[in-house]
């Protein structure tokens, strides 16, 4: 599964514009949606949604329970039927979040459980950001030492040399922002379905 979603990211980066992982005028010929027998558009448990973030956010001024709405910036579509128009957005809440501190970055975390269109439509859904170890917190890396120490480091033919270890205490943690129109992917950790918009 891991390897699967390294590969559709990867895919993501070559389909710049697309808005969801392949082409979206054909995507009723991907495994990625189909169509099911009551005639709804079902997205399976691991599609990928660019978004664009309309805000910026910050571990500095954020806290647990805020909502983030995260918007899709054009229409999506199956074969020629939109599935999803522009400005709907996913909405959800920042689950855990912890400021910076001695030794790590502050870090959040934010699941999605809805999908809200500009027809009023409010579609549940459990979906998180995409991040490159896969558990959807952004930021909590840990810092560096504050200084260092010579060792001596002894290499063949060369002789002894004074070699620079990290030493002393852990630097402070810087606060985890991400700035307004920053492009975030979305995955869904269940199948999202959703009944046709035919287009005029």
């Amino acid at each position: 599964m891991k390897f699967l979603l390294i590969f559709v990211f990867l895919i993501i980066l070559f389909f710049g514009k697309s808005n969801i992982i392949l082409a979206q005028s054909n995507l009723e010929d991907s495994f990625f949606a189909e169509m099911n027998e009551s005639g709804d558009i079902v997205f399976p448990a691991g599609t990928m949604f660019k978004t664009i973030l309309p805000y910026k956010i910050s571990t500095e001024f954020n806290n647990i329970d805020n909502i983030i709405k995260l918007n899709i910036p054009s229409d999506i579509y199956f074969g020629d039927i939109t599935c999803i128009p522009k400005n709907s957005f996913f909405s959800g809440r920042i689950e855990d979040l912890q400021k910076a501190k001695t030794g790590q970055n502050g870090y959040l975390l934010i699941l999605f459980n809805s999908l809200k269109t500009p027809d009023g439509q409010n579609i549940p859904v459990q979906a998180h950001i995409w991040t490159k170890k896969g558990d959807g917190v952004l930021g909590g890396e840990a810092t560096g030492r504050t200084t260092y120490r010579k060792v001596p480091h002894y290499i063949d033919r060369i002789g002894k040399v004074a070699q620079l270890v990290p030493d002393g205490p852990k630097k402070m943690g810087i606060e985890k922002e991400l700035p307004p129109g920053a492009e975030l992917i979305i995955v869904l950790d269940r199948e999202l379905k959703l009944n046709l918009i035919k287009n005029d």
